[in-house]
């Protein structure tokens, strides 16, 4: 059975990907769902990464409002280009 955790607050059974910390996430190909998910990326903040798209490199989204270096090197770890 696939990974799934179940959207409690919305008290259905729809199940939601589960997020895997052994993976990492496309910057320039993630979905706003996919970005969201990891710890540190709010909706408002993915939106805004997928806006400003391509990133040449991760340290380009440094130039993400939003995105300072603290918080760079808290998602970095789940991040690829």
């Amino acid at each position: 059975m696939p990974a799934a955790a179940f959207n409690a607050a919305a008290d259905t059974k729809t199940p939601v990907p589960a997020k895997r910390a052994s993976s990492r996430v496309s910057v320039n190909g993630a979905s706003a769902r996919e970005l969201a998910l990891i710890k540190g990326i709010s909706p408002r903040l993915a939106a805004a990464i997928i806006s400003d798209r391509p990133h040449a490199s991760l340290d380009a989204l440094l130039q993400v409002r939003g995105i300072g270096r603290l918080t760079l090197a808290r998602i970095r770890p789940s991040l690829s280009l």
